[in-house]
């Protein structure tokens, strides 16, 4: 199983990432639910009633419909419409059959407070703005997914070759062990010098057997964090090839984690929500002057002429009415005391948005830094590496013609098994903080070419 394919099967089967894309379900329907807010909205009502009436042994029967369709829509400037439509009905054995439609109109036009398209579409922003921020936390979400599955595929690869590494450590110790058995034989060496070489090839052998079990525990790991089952099978390949001497330029990096990062993206959209709860909390403040207008026609009584639908036109029944609403705030402290709310509000936002963007060209710089230190690591360790192996060369030839105690040989050797696994540890080590930048930076779901739809 490649890295690639971990990615997907994690995307696939990941129980955070799974519960991320349900709640997206949430978060579109809520956006939803604001942009109807402005648009035109339909209702439609209706009743029927039948009664029986028995008197002096006489029964008398009626029935009453009613059928109401409305609709309503709210203007971008604070107007409100609402337009309805009664049908009523009436017929029985001793009632005249009639039909009185009508028709309301009530339009009401805030004229100071509640006035503008600032004021009234900002919860329509705010809720774009909110969904925006809800994207940012489900990409946040697959970044640190996907970052997790990274770290635990490649502790596999660690492991794997750390395992490999001991290896080539007990083989080094059994030759080492065979070598001074033959001395000892051909009366070269004290029997004694043979226990240190045993002792360590024991010791190699527990060590071999803590790294096969910590390769099975990262495969575990590994299929825990994906969402797999844990008996499931697969193969990870042992090589580490992915290495490059390259280092990210910082400035073009800090440009992108402003642009990218989704923790300070949040916040600039937090500032415009802020901001405009200031221009709501100023505008709750201002007197209210609203303006109200009713009109209606039909609603007529009786029988023709003056019901059915010529009712709506024949201009014998019809009703204008227009009024005006004042409210005049007069030294209102809870009104100052949520703009002074808001103003603070927004100050602090400001204040911590200046330190975030503080801490992340920190964090970008410590970790370019880091991936600088990781990389002259890995140059140290090969040629540390080298050099120990070549050591190891001439201590096992003069091992052979009895020029060098065992002791020192076994400890070169463990020198030589620690290099091996600094070297692997410094490789792992590199491309995980270079993956760490691509997750401060915001564009680790890029570097790995995942496209979300949101």
């Amino acid at each position: 199983m490649s890295l690639q394919e971990a990615i997907y099967l994690a995307f696939r089967y990941n129980p955070d990432v799974k519960s991320s894309e349900i709640q997206r379900v949430v978060d579109k329907f809520s956006l939803r639910v604001s942009q109807n807010e402005f648009e035109l909205r339909y209702a439609l009502t209706g009743s029927i009633n039948q009664s029986s009436t028995r008197r002096s042994g006489n029964i008398s029967s009626s029935r009453t419909t009613t059928l109401t369709p409305a609709l309503s829509y709210r203007g971008n400037y604070g107007t409100r419409f609402d337009v309805r439509m009664n049908n009523p009905t009436t017929e029985g054995n001793n009632v005249v059959g009639s039909y009185n439609p009508g028709v309301d109109l009530d339009i009401e036009q805030p004229l100071l407070r509640g006035f503008g398209r600032d004021v009234t579409l900002t919860s329509l922003y705010d809720a774009e703005d909110r969904y925006i921020i809800q994207q940012l936390q489900f990409k946040d979400a697959l970044m640190r997914v996907l970052q997790q599955v990274i770290r635990n595929y490649r502790s596999i690869i660690q492991s794997q070759n750390n395992v490999k590494t001991s290896e080539l450590a007990l083989k080094s110790y059994q030759k080492t062990t065979e070598m001074v058995k033959a001395q000892i034989n051909a009366g070269r060496r004290a029997p004694s010098e043979v226990l240190q070489a045993e002792s360590n090839y024991a010791n190699q052998l527990v060590t071999q057997q803590n790294t096969e079990n910590r390769v099975i525990t990262d495969k575990l790991n590994l299929l825990d964090t994906i969402g797999l089952i844990p008996d499931t099978l697969f193969q990870v390949p042992k090589d580490i090839n992915d290495i490059t001497s390259k280092i990210p330029d910082f400035e073009k990096s800090y440009q992108i984690a402003l642009d990218s990062n989704t923790a300070y993206r949040r916040s600039l959209y937090d500032i415009e929500i802020l901001k405009r709860s200031l221009v709501v909390a100023k505008d709750n403040a201002r007197p209210s002057l609203n303006m109200r207008l009713r009109a209606s026609t039909g609603n007529g009584s009786g029988t023709r002429p003056n019901s059915g639908l010529p009712s709506l036109t024949n201009k014998k029944n019809s009703e204008m009415a227009i009024g005006f609403d004042l409210d005049i705030p007069i030294n209102d402290y809870q009104l100052r005391q949520s703009i002074l709310d808001a103003k603070i509000r927004l100050e602090q936002a400001h204040i911590q948005l200046a330190a975030q963007k503080r801490e992340l060209k920190t964090t970008i710089m410590n970790d370019i830094v880091d991936i600088k230190f990781k990389l002259k690591q890995i140059d140290l360790a090969v040629q540390a590496l080298s050099i120990q192996e070549q050591t190891q060369q001439a201590l096992d030839a003069r091992l052979r013609h009895g020029l060098v105690s065992t002791f020192e040989v076994t400890q070169t050797q463990q020198d030589l098994n620690r290099s091996r696994e600094r070297l692997i540890s410094s490789k792992i080590d590199y491309l995980n903080s270079l993956t760490q930048l691509y997750f401060d930076m915001g564009i680790l779901l890029d570097k790995w070419h995942i496209n979300v739809f949101y």
